[in-house]
């Protein structure tokens, strides 16, 4: 595509997803759009996807998934009524959905409360009630060309808090850790903060993954009861950067592992842990800014 098309099929696209977002509620087939915008709707439906990395039915779905994310999450809706509203028949295919959507149950959600609920996307656009659209950002040109490195990491010395199973409770994992580590009288967040993730594999059945929230301390501590040190073991590393909030990573996680590992050469080094290392302070940069550095252990294939 010419830069000077695709700067205006960027414009065409921006004018698509602002009626997407103001049609969560009504049905909306791509083919609409196409006449909206005075575009063949084979075209329309060819650039829509390269720019944004979805289709329009894509786009629609996990947005109505994210909301129902959001309701669950801050609103007191029955969870049928919120599958009704997501533009599901049954409450079975909902809920089906959901999961593979979010990796866990919409009451799981309601259980947890602060939870943003978003899902991996190329355009980084999200529901997010009472916020401006965001402009969205041009998709990558695909998964050839994942910005995936080899490297040697050098071993980190850490402290630990551990968390058995699911890897929704690591939240409160990393809370319980901070909490320990400042009755420590050590300033939280660090500089350098982590989980390990011992048992990142298929074979190995949730209740008995092992994760740890960890952050590197430079000076020495007594350690309290449930803390304990860990030296990563370093060694050879696939990283893969990602961009977006923690409920995110593990959708981008799988794509990468499905998609660049088969074909890369290497192949996962399953006797060392994978380590998803957050870049600076949350806090401080909105969600879409968020860096989080994915790591498995890699070895020739």
């Amino acid at each position: 595509m010419r830069e000077n098309t695709r700067i205006d099929w960027h414009a065409r696209v921006e004018q698509a997803l602002a009626r997407v977002f103001a049609s969560l509620d009504e049905p909306l087939a791509w083919q609409t759009l196409a006449g909206e915008l005075h575009a063949s709707p084979w075209h329309f439906h060819r650039c829509f996807r390269q720019l944004t990395g979805e289709t329009v039915k894509q786009c629609l779905r996990r947005l109505r998934l994210e909301r129902a994310a959001f309701q669950a999450a801050h609103g007191e809706a029955r969870i049928t009524d919120i599958a009704l509203e997501a533009g599901f028949e049954t409450l079975e295919a909902f809920l089906k959905a959901f999961r593979r959507a979010h990796g866990i149950s919409p009451g799981g959600v309601r259980k947890l409360g602060a939870w943003a609920g978003t899902i991996a996307a190329p355009s980084n656009l999200h529901y997010a009630p009472g916020e401006p659209r965001k402009h969205f950002f041009i998709a990558d040109k695909g998964d050839a060309h994942m910005d995936v490195k080899i490297t040697t990491l050098s071993p980190l010395k850490l402290v630990c808090y551990r968390n058995f199973g699911e890897y929704w409770n690591l939240p409160g994992t990393w809370q319980k850790l901070f909490e320990l580590m400042a009755s420590q009288g050590v300033a939280m967040p660090a500089p350098t903060g982590m989980t390990v993730f011992h048992d990142h594999f298929d074979e190995v059945p949730m209740p008995d993954k092992r994760s740890d929230a960890a952050v590197y301390v430079p000076q020495d501590i007594e350690l309290v009861e449930g803390l304990f040190r860990y030296e990563t073991p370093g060694g050879l590393y696939a990283v893969k950067p990602h961009f977006g909030s923690c409920e995110e990573i593990g959708t981008t996680w799988d794509k990468w592992r499905e998609e660049w590992l088969p074909t890369s050469g290497w192949q996962l080094d399953k006797t060392r842990p994978s380590l998803e290392w957050y870049q600076g302070h949350f806090d401080f940069a909105p969600p879409e800014l968020h860096v989080t550095l994915l790591c498995d252990a890699v070895c020739r294939a």
